[in-house]
């Protein structure tokens, strides 16, 4: 029973120095545009306030924000475009994400549904805020977390 352990314990070991680590690694590479709506279906003008923030990983490991653009935009658009360009299984220098930090500016609870396009427009992903979000309460959402 010991030898028996110890030989597939060895054979795990051998095969792991034999596989590239990059081949145990996921990468998600994704760029396009993200709208905001609510659930159930509403007009949408000023219950939320959007700051999405492109971030990347410095040499040190650290993350640092690089762009951010403040939703409504003029006219109540709630649509901004992101890249992602991200390992997800550890941090990896000159990794690209996108952050969502969503703030509830109305008296009520509101239930955001982020739709996530490719640069085709073809929805990729349809995720709503589990839970909502409190009134004058505030959610982060990281897109490379809700992209397949």
């Amino acid at each position: 029973m010991r030898r028996g352990f110890v030989a597939l314990l060895s054979a795990v070991f051998i095969v792991s120095l034999l596989v590239p680590s990059g081949a145990w690694a996921r990468r998600i590479f994704a760029n396009g545009s993200v709208t905001f709506t609510l659930s159930p279906p509403g007009t949408l003008t000023n219950q939320l306030v959007v700051t999405a923030v492109e971030t990347n990983i410095d040499a040190g490991g650290g993350e640092n924000a690089v762009v951010s653009t403040t939703l409504p935009l003029a006219g109540g658009i709630y649509t901004v475009p992101f890249f992602v360009n991200k390992e997800t299984t550890s941090a990896v220098l000159r990794d690209l994400d996108t952050v969502f930090f969503i703030v509830n500016a109305s008296d009520t609870f509101q239930f955001p549904v982020l739709t996530v396009r490719n640069q085709s427009g073809a929805v990729v992903a349809t995720v709503e805020v589990v839970g909502g979000i409190a009134p004058r309460g505030t959610r982060t959402v990281r897109l490379s977390d809700v992209l397949p």
